[in-house]
């Protein structure tokens, strides 16, 4: 099927309009409009959706408009159950036309109609009148208007390389200056070159470090790292003017720190010049970071926002029930989060993707990439209309592989409603005020396999290090594919207030210097990759973030019952 395909426009633009300002009508006007026949009654987009999702299944939008336009949708979607083969996973045209034709056959009028539960689950009953569906609107508390979002830095519609020789030295000579120039801020540093005109006739230009207790400092990009054979750490830099090696000695202080040093990063090192000036034995070693003082921003108002990731849409470990979970929360609960939430992020793999990995044709629900993204349309309709939703994409999400990303292109996100918006990977936006940078994470496994101390259990750990070095993807060629952009987006020029982050599936969330780190799990079970990785994921878990007092909890929609937990 042509999932997300929209004919006739305007017509149907006109009616989803329609359906969702449908909540928005007084008790008295729909009481006026109630039809005397409980089958005729006007079904919501939301409600199509839900009663779908209530027996695992997920809709393209134009099935739900079609369900919409009938004259009895609440008999053609018990219909359509009734007739729906099991191998379907998302209800298309097709469906809706041959439930259609089986009712204007028998001519018949169901009065009542039942859902039926997934196996094992008891079978649910929904009778909707337009009074109910006003008393139940009528109920809710008004959320807060969401304010606009600010895109601050993306790279859609801005990429401009190819891949040349020169462009990845522009690209290596551009992360050099602008992470040493913060240093610099804090570290007096001289040029590589220098240090080869040091001899014992010539120590008079040094006369500076020596006076300063015999200390000089250097600050280059990490050409390489090793060990010696007696155990200490030798640490190789290249700035524009040369190379220089410095060591940290197995029974110094700057041994640990130079163990955490990764390959093509930003450093500065500080030390003592071997009597021959060949080798600067360090002392310390300085990372661009945050500053130890810095302050955050707050919303003014007490607005939150959900922050989630890697849904992976297509996947036969797609945690249906968790998601229904989810968006019944948001459109309906007491819980005071869920009624001050105004934007949901996903934070990238809004699909699981196709040929992303060997053999996934295997443990594929939807193989086909057009009909995985209206799958996820239709979760997203699941959502309130007033929350705005702002969508990033993963490794596993129709862009190019290389990162920095740009948005999804119209061509998957077309079924996407209008309170969707796309943005690239990664990607620096202002909500209410509150700087957030998002980025999907794949650099996380290159992260966590270099640095001693880091974990897929506690991956806000890791994205502390990306703070540390000002830098979302510090490591280059390995796992993560970087383009020679003539700008390199991962540095983190400007202090975000929240970093949100996902791919590793589970969940995470401390304060680094003022800064909120977010990691936001999945909605995707243990694949088998996972298993063979010994990767215990923790999906289903949400966090949300109040933008006004900057406090992150976590919500639990794949076991409900177990309510508010921590990280």
């Amino acid at each position: 099927m042509a999932a997300g395909a929209i004919n006739h426009h305007s017509r149907r633009r006109f009616s989803q309009r329609k359906a969702r300002t449908r909540r928005n009508t007084t008790i008295e006007s729909i009481r006026n409009l109630a039809p005397k026949c409980k089958s005729c009654v006007a079904m919501i987009r939301t409600d199509i959706i839900q009663e779908f999702a209530k027996s695992g299944l997920l809709i393209a939008q134009e099935a739900v408009i079609t369900i919409q336009e009938s004259e009895t949708p609440l008999d053609l979607v018990n219909e359509i159950l009734k007739h729906l083969d099991e191998s379907v996973v998302v209800i298309g045209q097709s469906d809706v036309a041959v439930a259609q034709t089986s009712l204007n056959a028998r001519k018949k009028v169901v009065k009542s109609l039942t859902f039926h539960g997934q196996a094992g689950e008891e079978a649910e009953v929904l009778t909707v009148n337009a009074t109910e569906e006003a008393d139940m609107a009528i109920g809710q508390p008004c959320r807060q208007k969401p304010q606009p979002i600010k895109v601050l830095a993306d790279i859609t519609e801005c990429s401009t390389c190819v891949g040349t020789y020169e462009e990845f030295v522009r690209y290596f000579r551009n992360r050099y200056d602008r992470l040493s120039e913060i240093i610099g801020r804090r570290l007096n540093s001289r040029p590589i070159e220098s240090l080869a005109y040091w001899s014992p006739r010539q120590e008079g230009l040094f006369d500076e470090e020596r006076s300063a207790g015999g200390k000089t400092s250097i600050v280059g990009i990490v050409n390489e790292t090793r060990d010696t054979p007696n155990g200490h750490r030798v640490i190789d830099l290249e700035d524009s003017t040369g190379y220089f090696s410095g060591i940290a000695l197995k029974n110094k202080a700057a041994y640990d720190a130079a163990l955490q040093v990764v390959l093509d990063e930003v450093i500065g090192i500080t030390g003592s010049l071997s009597s021959d000036g060949k080798v600067l034995f360090i002392d310390n070693v300085t990372w661009p970071d945050i500053p130890p003082k810095h302050e955050p921003a707050h919303a003014e108002s007490d607005v939150h926002v959900a922050l989630t990731s890697d849904v992976h849409i297509g996947s036969k470990t797609f945690l249906t029930r968790a998601w229904k979970n989810f968006a019944d929360w948001l459109a309906s609960s007491e819980d005071e989060r869920a009624q001050k939430i105004g934007y949901v992020i996903v934070a990238g793999d809004v699909v699981d993707g196709i040929g992303v990995f060997p053999n996934q044709e295997e443990e594929l629900a939807i193989d086909d990439i057009d009909d995985q993204y209206a799958a996820a349309a239709s979760l997203f309709e699941m959502l309130p209309s007033d929350v705005s939703i702002i969508v990033a994409p993963g490794n596993h999400d129709a862009v190019r592989q290389a990162e920095p990303q740009p948005a999804l292109s119209n061509d998957y996100a077309k079924s996407f409603s209008g309170n969707v918006t796309c943005i690239g990977n990664p990607s620096l936006i202002e909500l209410c005020g509150v700087n957030i940078l998002i980025y999907h994470g794949r650099a996380l496994d290159d992260i966590i396999a270099a640095i001693p101390g880091c974990s897929y259990g506690n991956p806000d750990g890791a994205m502390r290090e990306m703070l540390k070095r000002r830098h979302l993807s510090p490591i280059y060629g390995n796992r993560v594919s970087i383009a020679p952009e003539s700008n390199d987006h991962f540095i983190i020029d400007s202090i975000p207030d929240i970093l949100h982050s996902g791919h590793v599936h589970t969940i995470g969330a401390s304060r680094y210097r003022g800064v909120t780190v977010v990691n936001s799990g999945a909605w995707q079970g243990q694949t088998k990759y996972q298993r063979s990785q010994n990767i215990n994921p923790r999906p289903g878990i949400m966090p949300v973030c109040n933008l006004a007092s900057m406090e992150t909890t976590f919500v639990n929609f794949l076991e409900p019952d177990k309510g508010l937990i921590s990280a």
